[in-house]
């Protein structure tokens, strides 16, 4: 009988399950430590694997692994490892994904069940700076084709974060018998996409089109310049005639319409302006406006609102209300921009990328809350460090291409052959194995040492 080795692998492993099955009555705690011993033998199987490369290249004994105080055998080279790191390229992806969505502590616990090692704090913020690197260098973004659109449509506002004080902070602010007010810092959003599309015939919703989200801490004018690179990367801009830009009216954003590509229209989010009508007239006012102008059009809801506001300047001449009228006439062009092309759901973006990661309850934020915020934005636009698909770019030695894989299992075996022992073990679960397991060498180990050996044998 032909048997492969997908096969023989598989049922090792079963044969493993079904001894945790018999020694376990609790399923949970059966299936927990049966994956902490899989990955276990993973671990050592791929260590194994390495090993066999590693003599490979001794064999070749390449000069460039040569120096003057001995030979040196670049391993991580070969198979381009990134290098001085301590994590694996996909576990610190993985390490990454788990800390964008939750605290560094609670991304090490979880990842303590699916690793046979556990990792620190510390850890997991290196992981984070390390993948956030790599977001910076050039060309990440790059498609066989950029998105082809006439109009593009921004969106920017930005949201305050609360920081950590630092202990010299903590210690004066004892010391002196206050309690020091909350510092915040200022996190910049920005949204980039294609227009807007139905996204449901019952509701009448719509989502963005080749969205791009990019979000930073540092000064307005640095990332202005980092997120039109980004568009330049993912957009043909050459193609662009004319580019949408809503805000609240900040300087920090509006000032960002120098550095878009095509004819630039500024819009006044118009859910920036419901909140001052709502103060000033009232929700019910506030509400009525909008919903005239989504019926009737922009036009018409703005001359019910000039209306209110004459209206109560006549009866009380408040200065509220000609405060109002002055502002609504000065960004009218402004806010019928940004109603006619339907802008303005930015306010959303930044709750659901920052808010739900960078504003709980307690917390603060330090020097890596830069770090998150750009890692959670490039999430959220598909785009992923190139740490997880390093791809090779070092050739393999002469002699790893000419070698065939049977030559690599031949040398891993008789590793395991040196490491064999002749200490017999129990075997509960005997009738439960294939024929051909009870056959060979390796009869006399117990299933665990049995699915080493065979991991390792043919991995």
């Amino acid at each position: 009988m032909n048997v492969s080795r997908e096969d023989i692998v598989v049922s090792a492993l079963s044969s493993l399950m079904a001894e945790k099955l018999f020694e376990c009555e609790d399923f949970s705690l059966c299936e927990k430590q049966g994956l902490q011993e899989t990955l276990e033998l993973f671990c050592k199987a791929f260590g194994r694997a390495l090993e066999a490369l590693d003599d490979a290249i001794f064999e070749e004994k390449d000069p460039r692994y040569r120096s003057d105080a001995g030979n040196i055998y670049l391993l991580d080279e070969v198979i381009d490892l990134p290098s001085r790191l301590k994590v694996s390229a996909h576990l610190s992806h993985l390490a990454a994904k788990f800390a964008t969505c939750t605290s560094y502590a609670e991304a090490a616990n979880a990842l303590e069940h699916y690793i046979s090692a556990k990792l620190s704090k510390m850890t997991i913020a290196r992981i984070l700076e390390q993948n956030v690197s790599l977001l910076d260098e050039e060309g990440f973004l790059q498609k066989s084709e950029k998105v082809s659109t006439p109009v593009l449509d921004i969106e920017a506002d930005g949201c305050f974060v609360p920081l950590q004080r630092t202990r010299a902070q903590k210690a004066a602010d004892k010391k002196a018998g206050k309690k020091r007010a909350r510092a915040y810092k200022e996190v910049g959003m920005f949204s980039a996409y294609a227009g807007k599309e139905l996204a449901s015939t019952k509701t009448g919703g719509k989502k963005r089109v080749e969205v791009l989200h990019f979000a930073s801490v540092r000064d307005p004018k640095d990332a202005w310049d980092s997120f039109t690179s980004l568009l330049d990367q993912k957009y043909d801009t050459q193609g662009i005639f004319y580019t949408n830009l809503a805000s609240d009216g900040d300087p920090s954003y509006t000032g960002g319409a120098k550095y878009l590509p095509g004819k630039v229209s500024v819009g006044y989010d118009l859910h920036h302006v419901s909140p001052k009508i709502a103060a000033t007239l009232g929700a019910d006012i506030a509400r009525e406006v909008y919903v005239t102008m989504k019926e009737l059009g922009f036009d018409t809801g703005f001359d019910v609102l000039v209306t209110y506001l004459e209206h109560f300047i006549n009866k009380h001449g408040d200065e509220k209300y000609q405060e109002l009228l002055k502002f609504a006439h000065k960004h009218r062009k402004s806010m019928k921009v940004a109603f006619d092309y339907n802008l303005g759901t930015i306010e959303g973006t930044i709750a659901h990328i920052i808010g739900s990661r960078c504003k709980r309850f307690g917390g603060g934020w330090g020097p890596r809350l830069e770090a998150v915020v750009r890692l959670r934005a490039a999430s959220a636009s598909g785009i992923e460090p190139k740490l997880a698909t390093r791809a090779r770019t070092t050739p393999l030695p002469e002699i790893i291409q000419k070698r065939k894989l049977a030559d690599i299992e031949s040398y891993i075996a008789t590793l395991e052959q040196k490491a064999r022992t002749n200490h017999p073990s129990k075997d509960p679960c005997k009738g439960l194995e294939p024929e051909y397991y009870r056959q060979g060498l390796i009869a006399h180990r117990s299933k665990s040492e049995r699915c080493y050996n065979l991991l390792h044998q043919w991995a």
